[in-house]
């Protein structure tokens, strides 16, 4: 018995599986229980399925099976009957196919107030740890066969996975592109990747009895890859079939016809479950997220369920797009960003494709536009392994659109590099020592590029502006942010909407920034931590033209010009030019390096930043200058994240490490916290402070939480509205 198979076996269970459930839990309890006798009819059983025999006329323990969903109720139910019909009962078991776990403590005691039952819950997780032994292991996977079995073997399984995808075969690419992403080594170049999980769909049903000849095997993947010439997929398909015969597929030579080994369907049934479970886990956080977005926003409780499938749907479309980006990125030489900026756009297509069928209204989109941002910048840890990988086959798609050979396409990435960091990409890491290591996901990155080889700088203006933003954020604290003028400063805002005491805030920047020597204690400890150094790009900025530079200082000059005038402005002139400087040094320094670095479309030498306006920069240059203008060197962070996915470095990453990478990065997460809500965590510490202080810490994280989701709701543009930053990771990782 396989466990996947078993556990899938358990979550299908529905209403109409009653009786193969009570059947099967009456039989897995008969060792534990000796003298147990299944009572339940159609017509009614007292509110117990089963009962422990005893001599006196009334048992002591009943049992209760239930498929129920809605567990608590049943169980509320339950025990209600049971004191009414049962005033002897001591104990009711209630054994079900859902996943419980420690969601039945609150009503574990209820029950023991309310009705005088010790509760003992028998859930999925109960099943799955015990069905050891060959009796149990017997009975698991008969049921095993019986449920799961059938519905592996079906198209449904395929139908229903991703709905960004139109054909049954593209659908069954993508699935199987998933398999082969998590199972191959990473060492396997792309190309032999992909082309041997497209042959693996094809054959996804065959057996001895049903085998596809060479030319119907070439037919099916052809109509996968319609775009490229018939003989060149051809050629890869053979390639594939000859790598993979003897060892995941046989070949009958006479005929010349395939199919996969026993070994192999054995291997993809276990795995297709085991996909199946995580899509399980992935309905019940999208749900989980619905209702908790639509609570705050005031939709009505009916329509949740129908929410959740079209949240699912444009999460979907959401990854595939991004994948779509990134290898249109590679495929153009432009590293420029691979975002969420769309998502309010992809909300209304999918609008109109499918209308208003939940009759919401209005919030339909704020509540899916919510609910798509926290599954991708926030995911749980249950579900985000998986969304990474079904991600990442997207993205595997997308590549075979452009070109079969994937590897190729991704050969004129650079395979080392310099990333010169900004100040948007630093200041983050300092708030992540806010957050749980699961969510510090600019760290997580970070550590991944070093560990890939790359080299991390950043420039000394850069050094100065996070020193500097570290003093004002000091000098905020000890006025009180109701009294300082301007905006609060990111690092105070994060740290009071994190629950914490502005009181400790000095006590915190310390951990960077001492008071004597703060700029070496900074590059200290960004060296320490996440092996930055600090380095001039003042002599390659200077070799640039004189034409570049002063179009790209004229550039930058108007741009902290318009932020100036802004309604949240509140740098002096002074400040300004440092910061217009500052910018110029990174974007024509990193130009300068590039110079020498031949005809590699990417460059060695990159900038890594979450700055909007500097993706724009070169579109600008256009119109400023003459003759051509060199291609923009900056990167985005999320475009970091697939590089060193798909890269020529990502044979250097461990599985575990590249499934960890963020699925996406939130790219304004280093705008200000409005300042009604660092208030909003004053005054709420103020109503608890006679509270112990994880309760002060949870009560304005969750207040803090459900102001910036009204907030975002009103807004337009996407997250870029919704102002969704650090602090929403705080909430959900402390």
């Amino acid at each position: 018995m396989r466990r996947p198979r078993f556990e899938l076996a358990l979550e299908r269970l529905g209403p109409g599986d009653w009786r193969r459930f009570e059947q099967f839990a009456s039989e897995f309890f008969a060792i534990e229980f000796q003298n147990l006798r299944t009572v339940a009819t159609p017509s009614g059983d007292r509110g117990r399925d089963a009962e422990l025999f005893s001599p006196e006329a009334d048992p002591n323990v009943v049992i209760q099976y239930s498929v129920a969903t809605d567990w608590a109720a049943k169980i509320r139910d339950t025990a209600g009957q049971v004191r009414a019909e049962f005033p002897s009962a001591l104990v009711l078991v209630y054994v079900t196919n859902q996943e419980v776990g420690a969601k039945s403590d609150d009503l574990r005691q209820k029950v023991r107030t309310d009705h005088g039952l010790f509760l003992d819950v028998r859930d999925r997780n109960w099943f799955l740890e015990r069905a050891r032994g060959d009796y149990r292991e017997e009975l698991a996977e008969r049921l095993a066969k019986d449920v799961a079995d059938p519905y592996l073997g079906s198209r449904h399984i395929i139908d229903d996975r991703p709905r960004a995808l139109t054909s049954i075969e593209a659908r069954a690419a993508h699935l199987f592109l998933i398999l082969q992403w998590e199972d191959d080594t990473r060492e396997k170049g792309l190309t032999k990747l992909c082309f041997e999980a497209l042959v693996r769909a094809v054959l996804r049903d065959t057996h001895p009895d049903n085998r596809l000849p060479r030319k119907r095997v070439q037919e099916r993947v052809r109509v996968i890859l319609s775009n490229h010439p018939a003989n060149v997929i051809d050629a890869y398909t053979d390639s594939a079939l000859g790598r993979m015969t003897k060892r995941s597929i046989r070949r009958y030579q006479a005929a010349d016809e395939f199919c996969l080994a026993h070994e192999e369907r054995e291997r993809q049934r276990d795995r297709l479950a085991e996909l199946e479970n995580q899509q399980g886990r992935l309905r019940d956080e999208i749900l989980a997220v619905v209702k908790a977005n639509a609570e705050i926003l005031d939709v009505e409780e009916g329509h949740r369920e129908a929410l959740a499938s079209r949240t699912r749907r444009v999460l979907e479309a959401v990854l595939s797009s991004r994948g779509e980006e990134f290898a249109e990125a590679v495929a153009t030489s432009e590293l420029g960003g691979v975002g969420l900026g769309d998502l309010r756009d992809r909300i209304l297509a999918d609008l109109t494709d499918h209308g208003d069928e939940e009759d919401v209204g209005p919030s339909l989109v704020d509540v899916v536009e919510l609910s798509v941002t926290d599954l991708v910048l926030r995911p749980t840890v249950g579900v985000h392994r998986h969304l990474r990988s079904v991600a990442d086959a997207y993205t595997l798609l997308a590549f075979l659109r452009h070109t079969p050979d994937v590897q190729s396409a991704v050969r004129k990435l650079f395979g080392h590099g310099d990333i010169w960091l900004d100040t948007s990409i630093i200041l983050p890491l300092f708030a992540e020592e806010l957050v749980d290591e699961e969510g510090r996901e600019y760290t997580k990155l970070l550590w991944a590029a070093h560990a890939a080889g790359l080299k991390l700088y950043i420039t000394p203006g850069v050094l100065e502006e996070i020193e500097r933003h570290a003093n004002r954020a000091l000098a905020c604290a000890r006025i009180n942010p109701a009294k300082w003028r301007g905006s609060t400063p990111f690092l105070l805002s994060i740290f009071l909407t994190a629950g914490r005491p502005i009181i400790g805030f000095s006590a915190w920047v310390e951990r960077f920034r001492g008071s004597e020597r703060p700029e070496a204690d900074v590059a200290d400890y960004i060296g320490e931590f996440f092996s930055i150094e600090v380095m001039s790009l003042e002599e390659d900025m200077n070799r640039a033209p004189d034409e570049i530079r002063l179009a790209v200082a004229e550039i930058w000059q108007r741009t902290h010009d318009r932020r100036r005038s802004g309604a949240l402005a509140d740098s002096d002139l002074i400040t300004t030019q440092r910061l217009v400087l500052h910018d110029v040094e990174n974007y024509v320094g990193v130009l300068g390096k590039r110079r020498g670095e031949g005809s590699l479309s990417f460059g060695y030498s990159t900038w890594l930043t979450l700055d909007r306006s500097a993706f724009s920069v070169r579109r600008e240059l256009r119109d400023a200058v003459e003759g051509k203008v060199p291609d923009a060197p900056v990167m985005s962070p999320d475009f970091l994240v697939n590089y060193l996915a798909f890269g020529p470095r990502r044979g250097t990453l461990p599985k575990d490490a590249e499934a960890a990478l963020p699925l996406a990065l939130d790219e304004h997460i280093v705008e200000f916290v409005p300042g009604d809500l660092t208030e909003l965590a004053e005054s709420v510490r103020d109503e608890a402070k006679d509270l112990p202080e994880h309760l002060i810490r949870r009560r304005i994280r969750d207040r803090a939480d459900a102001a910036r989701r009204r907030r975002g709701a009103k807004a337009k543009g996407g997250p870029s509205g919704m102002k969704v930053d650090l602090a929403d990771a705080i909430s959900r990782n402390s």
